[in-house]
């Protein structure tokens, strides 16, 4: 999970020893870089997202960890620069999709109040301001979100 509230992760504890699994945490994030494609630095590997969107780097930074312990419990296979390559050539359609270059034009189809605010927060923190960002707020009120 890439859950941090203590609250959530003590339920989550206690369904994983219910359950008898092991709760798979993100572990700690650095040398952030923010630009056209975010990177990072996780667990000894240096991460290249093709990306601008920021929220995107917890996200991936927990399927890596998915992918470490399948490989770790030798489910799968992969090299390092299978695991960069792949990372880097990750999609996710519709969300901080850029459609079009000339002006900018960015969708995000965000499913909840996080993702919507984490869009908003990597649009706004784009250094080129000449765009035109538009959300999909699936299965939420415009007033729910603006006007709690």
């Amino acid at each position: 999970t890439g859950e941090t509230k203590p609250e959530c992760l003590e339920v989550f504890k206690e369904v994983c020893k219910k359950h008898h699994s092991q709760l798979l945490q993100v572990q700690p994030i650095t040398n952030i870089i923010d630009g056209n494609n975010v990177a990072y630095r996780y667990r000894n590997y240096d991460i290249i997202l093709d990306t601008p969107a920021l929220y995107q780097i917890k996200n991936s930074a927990l399927a890596l960890e998915a992918l470490l312990y399948l490989k770790k419990h030798q489910l799968i296979s992969f090299s390092d620069d299978d695991l960069l390559q792949g990372m880097y050539n990750a999609k996710w359609p519709g969300r901080f999709e850029m459609v079009h270059i000339n002006p900018v034009i960015i969708v995000d189809g965000a499913h909840n109040k996080e993702g919507i605010r984490g869009g908003h927060i990597s649009y706004y923190d784009r250094p080129c301001r000449d765009s035109i960002l538009f959300f999909d707020y699936l299965s939420i009120s415009f007033f729910d979100f603006f006007c709690p």
